[in-house]
């Protein structure tokens, strides 16, 4: 081996290829090395997650081992949840949102028109360059032109305006309705203190529904414009330099779409943990403006500014993860769907010059330079349009992974909330037996306790006083308080004093025995923190 080596570096080009061979042999092993780091890394942090409670997870099962969090895409569980939140956005053939999408439609139609025309438009005024004609120049830019540069900037404004008037009109459907559900009742306190499937509901209503309905709008137009242009440019070209050329154009965007299809990464996914992510991080800042008292009192201030910079950290961290992706993706997106599909124009363009065989019906397929360059001029301006279109075609496809992660962040808020109000709630639950926490479901409608309403008494009979998540207080609580008697409950923090007014409230589950009290409306609460709602004093 010393001796081959010796061989290798007598001359200047066998030192420089023994230093590059090393140089690379250095660098794979180093990447093999973070590769096997990155691994363990992975491997102990699903390990420690499985050793946490349940309640870590986003959506809870029922055990350990049980139901996991889907994976967020595209598919059946998508088109499902898309179904349920249609109906809110339009919810009728005579709604406003229905005329607005038609208008849309009529829109996208007109402006694919005025593409074409604009297209046929250009190669006359490149046809009159070529050939010097000052005369019909004028009068194809000053006149022509003059008059259609009104309705291509009406239809553009046009564009803008009606789907900025669709987000805003799904927006104020889905958040109306959110409201409607949420402050129904008690649910606004359920929602927060019983279910623990969702930590920051304001973040969802605020903020989720707002980018859902934009992307839903702009999904609209960008998937509805782009059909529309691959039927009509497509005839246009075919027509132009034959059939064959918008079939090998489509043809080779549909193979880049599969290809990009299975590299690409899920998107979809990353968008959801990112609005997770920042409900977190919004979470953290309102509890220091709800505890503020309390933090300063313990000088929890350090510990407290830990833990928001730990929740932006994983901001920073999953938006630089995301775009490294992009940047990946981004490359072979444009090499594939921009600059492949270029070197292809180019030939699908050029052929009718060069044989005549393939002119279609308006090329005329003669040899004068200036119909030459009408004919590609137009022509080109027909396969750009059809290529724009299926690449945005293609761009919506993974627009709508993207779209698919707030479909199902603003899907369980409306999940969740349908069945806090129905009385199911889910949250970790302690095991008594076993010791442990589990996660579980908790369908108050099937308890055994009832509620008798009766004026002038209040009577616990064999009631267990228990928290939301199976904790129990007070295994059996009897008494009985007539109108007219003073009761005083007293006992140290975390008895069940507080506990036992939520149950009588309503706020909490009552699991077993009967209690008899007077209707909502004759019972009178004082809280332990004060409150008052905005407004006036008559408002108040």
């Amino acid at each position: 081996m010393a001796h081959v080596i010796s061989l290798l570096a007598g001359s200047k080009r066998s030192k420089t290829s023994l230093f590059a061979a090393v140089l690379v042999a250095s660098i794979a092993v180093r990447k093999l090395h973070r590769q096997w780091q990155q691994k363990q890394k992975q491997a102990a942090a699903a390990k420690s997650a499985q050793e946490k409670a349940p309640e870590a997870a986003g959506l809870s099962s029922k055990t350990a081992g049980g139901k996991r969090s889907r994976k967020i895409g595209v598919d059946a569980q998508f088109i499902a949840e898309i179904k349920r939140l249609l109906p809110i956005c339009v919810p009728g053939f005579k709604s406003p949102e229905f005329g607005m999408l038609i208008a849309l439609a009529s829109v996208l139609i007109v402006r694919s028109w005025l593409d074409i025309w604009f297209s046929s438009f250009n190669g006359m005024v490149v046809k009159a360059i070529v050939s010097r004609d000052r005369a019909r120049f004028i009068s194809k830019v000053a006149l022509e032109f003059g008059f259609m540069m009104w309705p291509l900037s009406i239809v553009n404004n046009s564009l803008k305006l009606i789907i900025n008037a669709l987000s805003l009109r799904f927006r104020t459907r889905l958040t109306r309705h959110a409201h409607s559900e949420y402050l129904k009742g008690i649910t606004f306190y359920k929602m927060t203190n019983l279910d623990a499937r969702i930590q920051n509901v304001d973040q969802l209503i605020t903020q989720d529904i707002s980018k859902f309905s934009d992307s839903l709008s702009h999904l609209y137009s960008d998937t509805l414009k782009p059909l529309v242009d691959i039927f009509l440019f497509a005839y246009k070209l075919g027509q132009a330099i034959g059939g064959s050329a918008p079939l090998a154009m489509v043809g080779y965007f549909f193979c880049s779409a599969v290809i990009l299809r299975n590299i690409s990464p899920p998107f979809g996914k990353y968008t959801a943990m990112e609005q997770s992510l920042e409900g977190q991080f919004r979470y953290t800042h309102s509890r220091i403006i709800t505890h503020a008292e309390e933090i300063a009192f313990y000088d929890g201030g350090e510990r407290e500014r830990e833990l928001v910079n730990s929740s932006f950290r994983r901001i920073v961290q999953h938006i630089k993860k995301v775009y490294k992706l992009r940047f990946l993706n981004g490359v072979f997106d444009s090499v594939l769907v921009k600059y492949g599909a270029t070197m292809i124009a180019y030939y699908i363009l050029a052929r009718p010059a060069f044989d005549p065989k393939y002119a279609g019906q308006v090329a005329s397929g003669a040899v004068d330079p200036t119909q030459i360059m009408e004919d590609y001029s137009r022509n080109s301006g027909f396969l750009i349009n059809l290529s724009q279109a299926v690449g945005r075609l293609i761009l919506a496809g993974r627009d709508i992974t993207r779209f698919a992660g707030y479909t199902a962040r603003v899907s369980e808020l409306f999940t969740v909330l349908n069945d806090v109000s129905a009385g199911k709630y889910e949250r970790s639950m302690v095991e008594e037996v076993e010791a442990m926490v589990t996660s579980g479901t908790v369908d108050t409608r099937a308890l055994s306790g009832h509620v008798v309403y009766q004026d002038g008494v209040i009577d616990f009979v064999h009631v267990p006083v228990v928290t939301p998540n199976g904790d129990i207080l007070v295994r059996d609580l009897n008494f009985r308080i007539e109108s007219g008697m003073n009761c005083l409950i007293t006992g140290p923090n975390g008895c069940g004093k507080s506990s036992l007014f939520r149950i009588l409230g309503d706020l909490w589950p009552q699991f077993a025995g009967s209690v008899v009290k007077p209707r909502p409306q004759e019972l009178f609460y004082v809280p332990q923190k004060p409150y008052l709602p905005l407004g006036t004093f008559r408002d108040q």
